[in-house]
């Protein structure tokens, strides 16, 4: 009853302010109509602009949002709003699930733009507090943009309904101010009768219109229908879809394909409807795959969507989308592999698949007069189900053949191949050479070695091996079997499919071949024997003078193809071995069945013999073909020895002059022979002159000469051989020469005498060595000037220079320059001792020894390291080479504790020896097996390298002492001092690893040769001299690092940064880590992004997002590569392993009008805002604080020029409140989370005034008088 008479009251007042009865009434009941209406119309724009979304795509590293969270939230905003009134809309509207369509698209490297439903469900909350009509069965299912279109609709609605009402107010007035009280009472109590009913009826137009939209499906403002072989040209904006309709003609293959300058970041989604659709298939485009095939029904309806999904300035692209069918190549199967053929061209593709390699190679050729102009992508897809799909691609020409390697698949799996030709200018799709209904399968095979070998071919000289290279091989390694000395090793990348081919080998024998990865690891082996010469060749030699002797090789059958010629090759050596002749006849081979080929060799001695090996090989052979080696000796010489005289002495005439005299006593005889001249001490050739004996004599001189020097000769007459020297005088400068020579080393010493100099000259030397390879002399100390400090003494360690072997002869040379005069040559010989080794048994295990090794000697003048090799002989003769190499390091003292000998039977004698690569010998060992386990051992297992990282497998054999550290010694080659890492044993422990990286202080560099040595010790940190137990020893080369960082690119939103990187040639087994470092431009500490990136593979990339930045604001960034996964600053990367930049986070102007709208009684005080701006948001918040309440949010949706109306039901009668401050929010998505950041902030001091209860007819002069329209703009600040 006290409201009844309130609402008397109020009419009375209505009354007597001339205002009609009815007004409150009709007031509501035009609103609701028109709301109805608007909600209906609204429904379906939002349909239109809001289809099935792409699922948004994330990098796997970045956490995906909490949209169950969001979603639970939304449900329960959206069912505190259903309470106020009932909702107009039907369910029936809503967009497909974004969470069921991200489970079926595969996974980007990038992460949409687009806002997921997550973002959709939190935007929800944001306007449930404006929203008018909603219901609780389908808030939970629609999506947010129709929600906030519904709620400004509605408002929007009011507001013009309020202003309607108000002027219908007007013209009633005019007609019922004499009406009573009473009567009054009874219209308004009616009027709101036919209000409730209008509202049903209302409402049920509505749902009527509703159903009859989707019985059709939703137009939307943005499709767009595209036929069979046309495109369309389109707009794609940042975070915005275009959808397309197509109808299949016929049923077959169709190209999905764009055009444009650039298509990166756009995708494509193709639905089977536009509500509740089902994603048919989704990707990415990229610049040279921009088709998408798919095969269609006749009659059958696609619709596909694309977005441009590029994070970044909201800058859009313009592309060409078409539709058109595809050109399917006719496939058919050739002995070599396959043909495509279309109506303009052929590709010829060759096939050879091996066990888990395959090589592939394409040829592009026109036919039917066709023409084909420029360059094609030649695109193949392989992969499995299990193991996904690659794609790569290679750039062809017409008429050239192109071969493409594919290897390390997987053992024992099923792959499937298709190809596809690409316009290289155009970059459109020419055709499906394979086509996914008719891949090309292949089953690989059950090997996991590796390295496979698929063929053997050994020729008689040479050996051809057919390999497949799982595993790249770094080089490889071979030799006759058991004669080691001959190793040959190549330096050679082999990966996939190949073929070994080495050439020069002797016939009918064994040889091995050795194969090694890049860690200088051996894991492959396998030997092959060699083919007899297909010839019958007997030799023949036989004596054709005292001074000579004739050859002769008969080659009676040849099998085969006959060569264009026949080398007959010869060494003639004396009875010590020592090599006299080395030469070769050739003889042309056409035109016969037979061949003889015969040589003649002169310049020997009379009455000796000599052993002549002979053999024959072909044009670019080095063989020694059907060897044989024959002994022969000379004729007698046709007069006696002793009549020979010879005398060679200085002429008087010339310093440099000598002059000969040769006499053969008591002969008349006329012969030809050679007199042989060289400097004492010389090891090179010999200067010959011709002589011709006349009547028993000959005269003659020999010019050029070293005044003082003495000569050493020899006459080769008749197979009379003398020699003897001769002296060029006295010099005025007469060098010493001495030596001190080991078996390691040599101080050679080359002393002046000063009372032979001219004070008034600069002295100074140059010193050689003879070569034995090239027999010649090469420099060794360029020139020298003599000082005074030195008293004109030199003394040269030759060991400093290079390593001397023992019991060998050297060579040197010594030039003396006065001023620029040569004044001087002396010749120098050394020869070294013999070397003396100490060598134990530390270790005796089942099948094998450990040893003690170490130089006895001098050893003390050497610096450099020696490398030996092992040669064991068994008591049955059987000769092999121990392994591989191992060194005596100096700063070891030339010992090494760990040699281990393996493959020892027990009981058996065994000879050891020690060689250097020339083959000299450094000690000996023999001893006799015993088969115990006596002693500790420790050897290496896998030894993996990165550029800046090496680990180290090692095995522990027998027992160590209790509390016993195994130590490892490493350094780089050639360095002096040694790093060491220790472990304590445990026990039992049978294996250890050692992980020397550069970021835990190992000084690792890349493409670096490595030493190292692990033994057993009782010490934690022994010196390097220390002897250990059981050591063990090698070699390891690091990777080469030539990573570097690429497509460095940044953008950015209101509040954050993303930025992509990639990073190219990371080494095999390198783990490198992306970080990304920031600051505000000007700042001084620079800030890690939360989150690193780790790439094992060659190439890897990432995408990270920095948020929380302050809108408007310039930021630095650095990109950086680090070996280390630890926490690292800025400070410990290297410079050139960084790539900088600086962005400026997004900006924008805002404008924002505030206006007071007429109380109501269903709504209370409304305020209008407006805000205006260039940016293209979805919508923008506003966030209002007030002084006296706690602050109100409403959502300004673009489809309603962002604008909106507030209500502020709570503002009692006769209250004020003053708006202090006003915010404008746009939401951001990062990487899967919403967030609302503020772009504008404004301080309007506005104050809104409800109207007491007894004037409320005042409300017009209220709401004229109560406006505030605040034209304030301002540039995007932070809150």
């Amino acid at each position: 009853m006290f409201f009844r008479m309130i609402s008397v009251l109020l009419c009375g007042c209505l009354l007597s302010a001339s205002m009609p009865q009815v007004c409150y009434g009709a007031e509501e009941t035009v609103i609701e109509e028109i709301a109805t209406e608007s909600s209906t119309s609204q429904d379906t724009e939002e349909s239109k602009e809001e289809p099935p979304s792409e699922p948004e795509n994330e990098p796997s590293s970045e956490e995906t949002p909490d949209e169950e969270s969001s979603s639970e939230e939304s449900e329960s905003t959206s069912e505190e709003s259903s309470s106020e009134e009932p909702s107009n809309e039907d369910s029936s509207n809503e967009e497909p699930s974004n969470e069921e369509s991200s489970s079926e698209e595969t996974s980007s490297t990038e992460p949409s733009s687009e806002e997921p439903s997550s973002t959709e469900t939190t935007s929800s909350e944001e306007s449930s507090s404006t929203e008018t009509t909603s219901s609780e069965e389908s808030s939970g299912t629609e999506t947010t943009d129709t929600e906030e279109s519904s709620s400004t609709e509605t408002s929007d609605t009011q507001q013009s309904t309020e202003e309607e009402t108000s002027e219908e107010q007007s013209k009633e007035k005019e007609t019922e101010e004499e009406e009573t009280t009473d009567k009054e009472t009874e219209e308004e109590e009616t009027t709101e009768e036919e209000t409730e009913e209008t509202e049903e009826e209302t409402t049920t137009e509505e749902e009527s219109t509703v159903e009859q939209t989707v019985a059709v499906h939703p137009v939307l403002n943005n499709i767009a229908e595209i036929k069979n072989g046309t495109s369309k040209a389109a707009l794609l904006k940042h975070n915005e879809v275009q959808w397309f309709e197509f109808t299949a003609p016929e049923a077959g293959y169709y190209n999905l394909y764009i055009q444009g300058s650039s298509v990166s970041g756009i995708s494509l989604a193709v639905y089977d409807r536009l509500v509740d659709g089902v994603k048919l298939k989704g990707q990415t485009y990229q610049n040279t795959m921009r088709y998408v095939l798919m095969y269609l029904e006749r009659g059958q309806t696609i619709y596909p969507q694309l977005m441009y999904v590029e994070s970044g300035p909201a800058i859009g692209k313009n592309i060409q989308f078409g539709v058109s069918g595809v050109k399917v190549a006719s496939v058919g199967k050739t002995s070599g592999g396959y043909t495509a053929s279309t109506g303009n061209f052929t590709a010829q593709i060759g096939w050879r698949a091996a066990s888990r390699t395959v090589s592939v190679d394409i040829k592009l050729s026109a036919q039917n007069g066709a023409v084909l102009n420029g360059n094609y992508y030649w695109q193949i897809r392989y992969g499995s189900s299990e193991s996904g799909y690659q794609l790569i691609e290679e750039q062809i020409s017409p008429e050239t053949k192109k071969e493409r390697m594919i290897n390390a698949l997987e053992a024992g799996m099923e792959y499937n191949f298709t190809m596809y030709l690409i316009n290289a200018s155009t970059l459109a799709l020419e055709a499906v050479l394979i086509p996914e209904s008719n891949p090309i399968r292949m089953q690989t095979g059950s090997s996991r070695e590796n390295l496979i070998f698929r063929s053997k071919r050994a020729g008689y000289d040479s050996i051809t091996l057919g390999v497949e290279a799982v595993e790249p091989v770094a080089k490889y390694s071979y030799g006759p079997l058991a004669e080691y000395d001959k190793e040959v090793t190549v330096q050679r990348q082999i990966n996939g499919i190949s073929s070994i081919t080495v050439t020069g080998l002797e016939p009918a024998q064994t040889y091995y071949f050795e194969f090694y990865n890049r860690n200088g690891v051996t894991f492959a082996y396998t030997t092959v024997d060699t083919k007899e010469y297909p010839a019958v060749v007997s030799y023949n030699a036989r004596a054709s003078g005292p001074d000579s002797v004739a050859l002769r090789a008969d080659i009676t059958s040849f099998s085969g193809n006959v060569p264009e010629y026949f080398n007959l090759c010869y060494e003639i050596a004396d009875q010590n071995g020592k090599l006299i002749v080395s030469d070769i006849e050739k003889l042309a081979a056409k035109n016969r069945d037979k061949w003889s080929i015969m040589a003649s060799v002169s310049d020997l001695e009379h009455s000796t013999p000599y052993l002549v090996t002979m053999w024959i090989n072909e044009p670019g052979y080095s063989a020694h073909f059907k060897e044989k080696t024959l002994t022969v000796k000379t004729e007698p010489a046709p007069f006696p020895e002793s009549v020979l005289s010879i005398s060679i002495k200085q002429s008087r005439e010339k310093g440099t002059k000598a002059e000969y005299t040769i006499h053969i006593a008591d002969n008349a005889v006329n012969l030809t022979g050679k007199l042989k001249y060289r400097m004492k001490n010389s090891l090179g050739a010999y200067e010959t002159k011709v002589i011709s004996v006349k009547d028993s004599k000959a005269n003659g001189s020999i010019t050029e000469l070293q005044e003082g020097a003495g000569y050493e000769y020899e006459v080769r007459i008749a197979g009379i051989v003398k020699r003897g020297t001769f002296q060029m005088g006295k010099a005025c400068i007469n060098p010493r020469l001495t030596a001190d020579t080991g078996a390691y080393d040599s101080v050679l010493s080359y002393e002046l005498d000063k009372k032979e100099l001219n004070k008034s000259s600069v002295y100074s030397y140059k010193l050689y060595y003879y070569n034995e390879e090239t027999k010649l002399y090469a420099e060794l100390r360029t020139k020298t000037a003599f000082t005074t400090v030195e008293d004109y003494l030199v003394s040269v360690q030759a060991a400093d220079y290079f390593a001397l072997s023992p019991d060998t002869e050297y060579g040197f040379k010594w030039e003396l320059f006065e001023g620029n005069t040569l004044v001087n040559t002396q010749y120098q010989r050394i020869y070294t001792k013999e070397s003396e080794m100490a060598i134990s048994i530390t270790a005796n295990l089942s099948e094998s020894i450990t040893c003690t090794i170490a130089l006895k000697g001098r050893t003390e003048n050497i610096t450099k390291d020696i490398t030996l090799f092992a040669y064991i002989q068994e008591e049955d003769g059987t000769y092999y080479k121990n392994g591989s190499s191992f060194n005596l390091y100096a700063s070891k003292g030339y010992q090494t504790t760990g040699y281990t000998i393996s493959g020892l039977v027990d009981e058996r004698n065994y000879t050891i020896s020690f060689r250097d690569m020339k083959g000299k010998e450094y000690g000996s060992y023999a001893f006799t097996f015993d088969a115990k386990i006596d002693g500790v051992r420790v050897s290496t297992g896998n030894q993996i390298a990165g550029a800046h990282n090496i680990t180290l497998q090692t095995q522990i054999e027998g027992v160590p002492a209790p509390g016993s550290y195994l130590v490892l010694f490493f350094k780089e080659k050639d360095e002096v001092d040694w790093d060491i890492r220790t472990t304590l044993l445990a026990e039992n422990q049978t294996e250890c690893n050692f992980e020397l990286t550069s970021y835990l202080g190992d000084d690792i560099n890349a493409d670096r040769v490595y030493e190292f040595m692990a033994g057993i010790s009782s010490v934690q940190y022994p010196p390097i001299t220390a002897t250990l137990d059981g050591v063990c020893s090698g070699e390891i080369l690091t990777q080469t690092d030539g990573r570097s960082l690429t497509n460095v690119i940044a953008a950015s939103g209101y509040s954050y940064i993303s930025i992509k990187a990639m990073i190219t040639n990371n080494p095999i087994n390198t783990n490198s880590y992306l970080y990304v470092f920031y600051r505000e431009k000007g700042a001084e500490d620079w800030i890690k992004s939360k989150k690193s990136y780790i790439i094992s593979n060659t190439t890897g990339g990432m995408l990270t997002f920095i948020n929380g930045l302050k809108p408007g604001t310039e930021y630095e960034y650095r990109v950086a590569v680090s070996d280390s996964g630890y926490d690292v600053a800025l400070s410990d990367i290297e410079e050139d392993r960084q790539v900088a930049g600086s962005i400026m986070t997004q900006a924008q102007e805002f404008s924002l009008d505030l206006t007071s709208q007429p109380w109501s009684i269903s709504h209370g005080a409304a305020l209008k805002i407006k805000a205006d701006t260039t940016a293209q948001e979805k919508s923008l918040k506003a966030v209002l604080s007030f002084d006296n309440r706690a602050p109100k949010e409403l959502l300004l949706p673009r489809t309603k020029d962002y604008s909106g109306i507030l209500y502020l039901e709570d503002l009692s009668f006769g209250e004020r409140c003053s708006v202090t401050n006003v915010e404008l929010q746009v939401m951001e998505t990062i990487t899967g989370e919403c967030n609302y950041v503020t772009v504008a902030s404004f301080s309007p001091e506005c104050e809104i005034v409800a109207p007491h209860s007894n004037q409320v007819s005042l409300t017009r002069e209220w709401k004229k008088t109560s406006q505030f329209n605040l034209g304030l703009r301002t540039l995007l600040q932070s809150p």
